[in-house]
């Protein structure tokens, strides 16, 4: 008979073997079938292209911020520091295909670099890093839609005036937006939004209207 102890480790193992085995169905360093696909769309693919069929529609861009961490409010300098995953879903017409052709593969995990992505930065940073740093995979099913959720350590600009403190209440924004499109080319269709209460630090997230990249 097992123990909890054991028992609860071989859950654990069941788990992290369920997992390493589904990510190696969707990868094409694991299934001939999703390499084959990963070469067909690949092969003829452009990534410096936007994915649109006509070039004088908008690519439309849903963008989601999950907070995983305050890390610091800097009073003096008027920075804040936040670690963010940025989700960020699109369509690509050239990302499509049958499931039944590729042995009933319709999900893929791709290198993100490997095609086009939305060059979303922070405006406001402080410390002149635009951009994500970590090039985490992207998701693409059979239909097109992509998803793409890096993480990220952002130093914002934030003005704080602590004046009534501890009674005051800070905003803090943070605008993100496409660097080289504007909003004819590519629109945010979700405010970009932080959905954790920062009781613990005496702040509180406020959610503006959602608008087009400039």
């Amino acid at each position: 008979m097992l123990s909890i102890g054991s028992s609860s480790r071989g859950l654990a193992a069941l788990l992290f073997l369920s997992i390493l085995s589904s990510f190696a169905i969707h990868s094409p360093e694991g299934n001939p079938d999703a390499k084959r696909l990963y070469d067909d769309l690949i092969s003829r693919y452009n990534k410096l292209v936007r994915p649109v069929i006509n070039v004088s529609e908008a690519l439309t861009v849903s963008i989601k911020l999950k907070l995983s961490q305050l890390i610091e409010v800097n009073l003096k300098n008027q920075i804040m520091t936040t670690n963010l995953w940025v989700e960020q879903y699109w369509n690509d017409y050239k990302l499509t295909w049958d499931p039944r052709e590729y042995g009933g593969v319709d999900m893929l995990h791709v290198p993100s670099d490997h095609i086009w992505r939305p060059d979303i930065v922070l405006y406001n940073n402080a410390d002149g890093n635009f951009e994500v740093t970590l090039e985490t995979k992207a998701q693409l099913d059979n239909r097109g839609t992509i998803q793409w959720k890096p993480p990220a350590i952002y130093k914002s600009s934030c003005e704080i005036d602590v004046e009534y403190f501890p009674f005051d209440e800070q905003t803090c924004l943070m605008k993100f937006g496409s660097w080289t499109y504007d909003g004819f080319k590519v629109i945010n269709s979700m405010p970009a939004r932080l959905r954790r209460q920062l009781n613990r630090l005496k702040c509180r997230v406020v959610t503006h209207p959602p608008t087009a990249y400039a």
